[in-house]
């Protein structure tokens, strides 16, 4: 493997790795020998792992420099193009987790697993958004909207998930994993034992917010959202003006991606404890409002 040390001291919560950047391991060896870099950094894509030809892989192979597009889970060969034939396949463009040509190395696992907990927040949303229009008048196009983005998403998320198990069960195979190189093996590791599990709720929130403070192309509205009731709520003593987040949108994130970072680096505490924390503030501060509408406060 490319690094054999253990990396930076994550003692709890993601790990991330920033597969696109030019100085990254996967871009300097796809740019000194791509065909030993396909093969070294074990490059998969849906096109492979259904067809030995392993279409997308040739295509990787064959594009000019200028064709290829570095992203924070894959590599796109077409330039981000997206052919027709793959629009047809995916539903729309730009689908990447259900695109077929779309490349993955064992590298990408942290900022697949981000997509898909975005995808998954994003389907979540989607979902209580339709219960509410069911409940009312006649939106029948507003319902088949809805239903089509949750039918696109899901298919992409499948298809994210499918690569992510592929990927897993490569760097998972002991004997396999001497021939696979990765920039920050221990980075890859420490990820999959502590973020490739179910969590819901408050916790699930907070990764997501980390994940979108690392990787801030998967940054959603719904997020954002989301983020602000949380920091409100978590930061108010504190809360900036609003002038402060006009010009920066993403402030919130940022803001208690720093907070959480800190109690992990600082306290070793868990990140399950601090969503128990931020729960239990909701719950007490529930508690007030009910005792002031009673007079009790």
């Amino acid at each position: 493997m490319v690094a054999k040390n253990d990396g930076p001291a994550i003692r709890s919560g993601p790990a991330f790795i920033n597969a696109k950047t030019k100085n990254s391991q996967l871009r300097k060896a796809l740019s000194a020998d791509r065909r030993q870099a396909i093969t070294g950094f074990g490059i998969i894509n849906l096109s492979s792992i259904h067809d030995k030809n392993g279409g997308g892989i040739e295509l990787l192979r064959a594009s000019r420099a200028s064709e290829i597009v570095f992203r924070d889970t894959h590599i796109c060969p077409v330039g981000e193009e997206c052919p027709q034939e793959i629009i047809e396949d995916t539903g729309e463009a730009m689908r990447c987790g259900s695109c077929r040509f779309a490349c993955k190395s064992v590298d990408h696992l942290p900022a697949i697993e981000a997509k898909r907990s975005s995808l998954l927040l994003r389907i979540r949303s989607s979902v209580d958004l339709l219960k509410v229009v069911n409940k009312s008048g006649d939106r029948r196009d507003e319902r088949k909207q809805i239903h089509r983005k949750i039918e696109l998403d899901t298919h992409e998320l499948l298809g994210w998930t499918q690569s992510a198990e592929t990927l897993q069960s490569i760097f998972d195979d002991v004997d396999k994993a001497d021939c696979f190189l990765t920039d920050e093996p221990e980075i890859v590791r420490k990820h999959l034992k502590r973020v490739v599990r179910k969590s819901y709720g408050q916790e699930f929130l907070l990764h997501r917010i980390l994940e979108a403070d690392h990787y801030p192309s998967l940054v959603s509205d719904d997020l954002r959202l989301k983020a602000s009731r949380l920091f409100r709520r978590v930061l108010s003593h504190s809360f900036p003006e609003e002038e402060e987040l006009r010009e920066n949108p993403d402030f919130e994130i940022k803001a208690l991606a720093a907070a959480i970072h800190a109690r992990l680096k600082m306290e070793g505490v868990d990140l399950s404890e601090i969503a128990s924390e931020i729960e239990s503030l909701h719950e007490f501060q529930g508690a007030k409002a009910d005792l002031r509408q009673f007079g009790g406060l």
